[in-house]
């Protein structure tokens, strides 16, 4: 079934004035349609017009886990101010340092047996 033109502007208007920030996916949830349909419309939202400032701007960054992979989405606000920048990039120490910090704390937190309290070697 198509919508008529301009309805889901108007609903992304209407949820990001009455909640605040949101995803691509949570507005996609919200308003009914495919996260295909939101991303393009949100995308000339964004994009300043002849005459009209951009009616939407990315206000942060948050981690969504879309199966086993977690990915950085924009979170989007209504507004004409400048896109908060996407945050840098972890570099392999950074990476390297919380997997062995998970590591260990995993392995302390899954002590089953009495005879693995003191068999904590990491």
């Amino acid at each position: 079934m198509t919508r008529p033109y301009g309805t889901t502007v108007a609903a992304i208007e209407r949820l990001l004035h009455a909640q605040g920030r949101l995803t691509a996916r949570e507005l996609a949830q919200e308003i009914g349609v495919a996260r295909g349909n939101v991303s393009p419309v949100l995308r000339r939202m964004m994009t300043p017009r002849i005459g009209a400032p951009k009616r939407v701007h990315i206000a942060g960054w948050t981690r969504e886990v879309d199966g086993t992979r977690s990915y950085l989405r924009p979170q989007y606000d209504l507004g004409d101010e400048p896109n908060y920048p996407k945050p840098k990039r972890k570099t392999g120490a950074a990476s390297q340092r919380d997997y062995r910090i998970n590591l260990r704390r995993d392995a302390w937190g899954s002590v089953s047996s009495v005879f693995n309290i003191g068999d904590r070697r990491l």
